[in-house]
This record gives C-alpha cells, structure tokens and sequence, in this order.
C-alpha cells in the first residue's frame, strides 16, 4: 500500500510547526515590546506635557503685577506675547477673580478655560482637558488659586493638543516611518535566520530518512548513522538501529532454515528416489516417482529462492543479451522439442547490461520453462531483445486475468494448484532477480491468449 506523503503536509511537518511556533511567539513579543513602548513613552509625553504647563502656568503667574490702582495686570514679554496672541489660539491663558469674572486674557479668550476648577480654594495644580468647538481642537490645561495683596484669583493656562512642544505625534508618527520598518525587516531577518536554522538542524533527519529508504530485505545489515545528529534523537535511531538488528536476525534465521532445509532434503530424496525405481510394481513406481520429482523440485527452487534472497548484483559485470539469451534457449530446446514449441531469438545483438550472467540465466530458464509449459503444441516461443536495454518472452496458451498478473509473482501462488509440478516459486525467483538487477518486469495478456513477460533494465 502506497504510503500517504506527509513531508509537504503544513499540519504534520516538523520543520513548519517549529517555524510557526517560533515566529508567532517573535511576533507576538515584539507586540508586546512595542505596546510597553508605546504605553511608557505616552506617559513620559503626559509627564511632558504637565511640566510644560506647569512652566506656562508659573510664566503668567511671574509677571502677574498689581498696579498703583489694586488692579491687576499682566505684562507679558514680546516673545510670549506674539505665541499668545496666534491666530490658531495654540496658547491661551486666562486670570480672573474670586468671581470667576475675567480679568486678563489671551487673545479672544473671555471665559474661564475650566470651571470646574473654579470652586477649589486651595493653592495647587488642577490638570483639565477640554475640547474647543470654534476650534475643534482639544487641549490640555492646568489652574492654580494664588493670593495677591489678600485677593483670590484662579490662574489658568492651556495648549492645543496639536502643538509640537508635545511631541507626541510627532514622535510617534516618526517611530511608525523610521523605526517600525526596521523591526519589520529585523523581524523577517531573524525568521530568515530562524528557517535556516531549522533546516541545517534538521537535516540529518532527511539523511536518515534515505538511509532507512536503501533498507531492504537484501540489505538488513546497515544501520541508521549516529554521526552529526541531534543529540535528543540519537535514542530514537539507537532504537530503530537495535530494531533493524532483531529484524536482520530473525530474517537470517528463516533464510537460513530455507536453505538448510532444502539442502539437508536433497540427500533423503535421492536415496528414496532410488528406492522407489526399484521397486517391482512399475505402475506403482511411477507414481511415487512423479510425486518425488515435485520435491525435489520444490525444494531445488527453496534452495535457489534462499540464494537469491542474499545476492547482491555486481556493478562492475557487464552482459550482453543476445549472447545470454542465445545460450539458455540452446540448453532448454531439448525441452521445447518435446513440446512441439519452436524457440525465436530475436532482436539486437549488441546490447549489453549491467549483472550477473549466471542468475539472469536463472531468471531467463524460469521464463522459458513457463512459456513452454503453458503453450499449445506447435505453437512459437518469441524471445527478443530490445535496443532499450529489455527483453521480452512472448507465448500463445490461456490468457491471464489482470487479479492472476497481480499474483504471479508470489512465493507458493498457483493459478492452479493440480496443474502442473511446479511449487508457485519460479516467478517468485524471476521477480526478486530483477530487484536485485533494479529492473523492472511487466506482464501483459490478450483476450486470445497472447502473453508477454518484459524485463526493462536501468541504461
């Protein structure tokens, strides 16, 4: 069964939840270092602001004089004079009596900026925000009671919010334009940085990963590297290194049980073959023959499947088609003969592959012998050598239903069971000597009974 690949999967992949995680819990600090930012310098701004109008407040009270008249007046220098007669009133102040009746004034101001501080007696500083409508500006104020020659007045002072000796717009718009842009790009750099990271960190894991793909049954004995590999998954590849060790032993003990079997069977066999051609009754004799004949049949693949389930090509040998399949048709024409079947080698004489002369001969014998037992008499046997580094064998006999192409290569299947002396495990043996050789082998069949087994090796 075809495994579900979850490497690109976004929920499931490692490598994209660390990074996800990473970057929201950066993301959301970085909010939050700006929010305290924000927040303190918005309180440095009002502490700002209050000592400004506080220095406002203590500039009108300074040149507050009481004339010759006990009237009061205020003389202001030019250069706070001009700020508070502006067109835009930015700068406004007031001073009036214990009446709340105005008695000075900065430009069109006539009545008091807050009354609410109106009814305090006592000598302190009294914060206010109001909004302007003629204006439509809102702006920040301070009132203070003061005594002069034994009369109450209230004092009050204010500025636009607009005004740049608060800065708070100002600055705050200049931190969005200079300094938000740059978290930005620190921000993407280290998730740049973070993603990277990641990937070297994780990589061994995808060099494991190929190393656990190259891991057949052929190949039991090598292990998952340790070498340069996170230190916390070092247990996890111990793990999977000790279950690839019990593995490979079990594995071993059951070739190795095949191939004992078959071998020690040869020997008992033989005698009892010879025993059975003595015996008087030839009817008799022949039947039991025939039966042993299927052991030993059986048990000569069982041999032949344990060798193969240990061999490893060589890279190295190189063997030329035409010349193998030349040679094992000449060696089983004998058995084509008895059949009445005509063996055709055809095709190209000059390609050559990469394996091993002696198993691809199995794996060619098998096929023939196949081809030969299900052909009807008289009939052709094609083997042809094809320019794509493939051969195939081509016969004419019952046609092969797509379920029985699924099953031909499975050890012990037969299609059927009281047909023939076979044990299921020729194509068996075919299949794993084209895994060894990284071929492929495809099997197609018409409805009248054309069918054709191909190898296609690797160029």
């Amino acid at each position: 069964m075809k495994q579900p690949d979850i490497t690109s999967n976004m929920t499931t992949s490692l490598s994209n939840r660390i990074f996800l995680r990473v970057g929201l819990t950066m993301l959301a600090s970085i909010l939050f270092v700006v929010s305290i930012i924000i927040y303190q310098f918005q309180n440095h701004i009002d502490t700002l602001r209050d000592r400004s109008l506080q220095g406002q407040l203590e500039d009108i009270i300074r040149h507050i004089e009481i004339n010759k008249k006990n009237q009061l007046q205020v003389i202001l220098p030019p250069r706070l004079q001009q700020g508070y007669e502006s067109e835009n009133a930015q700068f406004r102040f007031i001073i009036l009596n214990e009446n709340a009746i105005p008695l000075a004034a900065s430009k069109e101001q006539i009545k008091p900026l807050d009354e609410n501080t109106l009814n305090v007696k006592e000598r302190t500083l009294i914060f206010f925000e109001n909004f302007d409508e003629q204006f439509s500006l809102k702006y920040y104020g301070v009132s203070k009671a003061i005594i002069k020659n034994d009369k109450l007045y209230y004092v009050q002072v204010a500025q636009s919010g607009a005004h740049k000796d608060l800065k708070a717009d100002t600055i705050l718009e200049e931190f969005i334009d200079q300094i938000a842009w740059v978290i930005l790009i620190v921000f993407a750099a280290i998730l740049f940085v973070i993603y990277l990271t990641i990937k070297s960190t994780l990589k061994p894991l995808s060099e494991i990963s190929k190393y656990a793909t190259a891991i057949q049954p052929n190949t039991f004995h090598l292990r998952l590297p340790v070498n340069n590999i996170p230190r916390e998954i070092i247990p996890m590849v111990n793990a999977m290194n000790d279950a690839l060790q019990r593995l490979e032993d079990g594995y071993r003990i059951q070739r190795e049980f095949t191939a004992n079997a078959a071998h020690e069977m040869r020997t008992p066999l033989a005698v009892l073959h010879t025993h059975l051609e003595t015996i008087d009754d030839k009817e008799i004799s022949s039947l039991l023959l025939k039966d042993i004949r299927k052991l030993e049949r059986m048990f000569q693949q069982l041999l032949k499947l344990a060798q193969m389930d240990n061999f490893i090509t060589d890279k190295a040998s190189k063997v030329n088609l035409y010349g193998l399949v030349g040679e094992v048709a000449l060696d089983m024409a004998h058995i084509a003969i008895e059949k009445q079947c005509e063996l055709e080698v055809l095709g190209d004489t000059n390609v050559e592959i990469i394996g091993d002369k002696g198993v691809l001969a199995v794996a060619l014998r098998n096929l023939i012998e196949n081809a030969i037992f299900y052909s009807p008499s008289g009939t052709p046997i094609e083997i042809t050598i094809d320019t794509a580094h493939s051969f195939s064998i081509s016969n004419h006999g019952p046609p092969i239903s797509h379920t029985n192409q699924q099953n031909l290569f499975k050890r012990f299947w037969r299609a059927n069971p009281n047909e023939g002396s076979g044990a299921g495990l020729g194509l068996s043996i075919v299949a794993r000597i084209v895994e060894a050789h990284d071929a492929h082998i495809q099997v197609t069949s018409t409805k009248d009974g054309l069918t054709t087994f191909t190898i296609k090796f690797s160029e």
